[in-house]
């Protein structure tokens, strides 16, 4: 797929600041691209009376590597609950198997048959 049009325009809100006389603070909200890459971010603000406003900053945007992951995932706990009840569900069912006992008739008929 080929982006068309790379760059985007979107205009400035002013935000609450604590002293509206001498201060101004402006913000705005945009959404990635969905690519890997390299972005520059450019601010290029011009208004007649006032003085221009020329940012640019670049922005390296990669997946994240197979360490960078959180360690429990909040959404996986039903999986880990899941891996967790079958484990202690084995665990009870190899003790039980192991502790129980033979039943008496079949005790009493291998010690004679010997």
């Amino acid at each position: 797929a080929i982006m068309l049009d790379p760059y985007i325009r979107t205009t400035l809100n002013s935000s609450e600041s604590a002293d509206p006389k001498t201060t101004a603070t402006y913000h705005g909200d945009i959404k990635l691209p969905d690519r890997y890459g390299t972005f520059t971010f450019r601010v290029n603000y011009k208004r007649p009376g006032f003085s221009n406003v020329d940012v640019k900053d670049t922005v390296g945007i990669w997946p994240l590597r197979h360490d960078e992951y959180p360690r429990f995932l909040s959404a996986a706990y039903p999986y880990y609950t899941g891996s967790l009840v079958m484990a202690v569900g084995f665990l009870a069912l190899c003790a039980v198997w192991m502790w129980s006992a033979e039943p008496k008739t079949k005790r009493a008929a291998k010690h004679k048959s010997n």
